[in-house]
């Protein structure tokens, strides 16, 4: 099984390799400059967060990382909230954060 933070981590490659084309999925179009940057600062984010999992496998360092997980799908639901024309976009992020938080606090 490959481990979280691999998974983490290759999310992370993608959003900021590729943030133009995950944004234009999301958003349902071509993104501007700023929510581009942002996914491409959220990826990088990824893969610091991967990294550090990866080198201090302990279950306190994953707890942690859940709680920045819930703490990003958290901002999602208010972004989701207040912004209606991208709320598709961080109803997306927030269930991938959701999802690697579970991953975190089950392992």
């Amino acid at each position: 099984m490959i481990a979280i933070d691999t998974i983490r981590a290759v999310w992370g490659v993608c959003q900021l390799v590729g943030a133009p084309l995950i944004a234009g999925i999301e958003l349902g179009h071509e993104p501007d400059k700023i929510t581009a940057r942002v996914i491409r600062i959220l990826g990088a984010r990824q893969i610091v967060q991967g990294t550090i999992l990866r080198r201090s496998p302990s279950q306190a360092a994953h707890r942690l990382g859940g709680c920045v997980d819930v703490l990003h799908a958290s901002t999602m639901v208010i972004v989701a909230i207040a912004n209606p024309q991208r709320r598709r976009a961080a109803v997306i992020d927030g269930t991938i954060a959701t999802c690697l938080a579970i991953a975190e606090f089950r392992r």
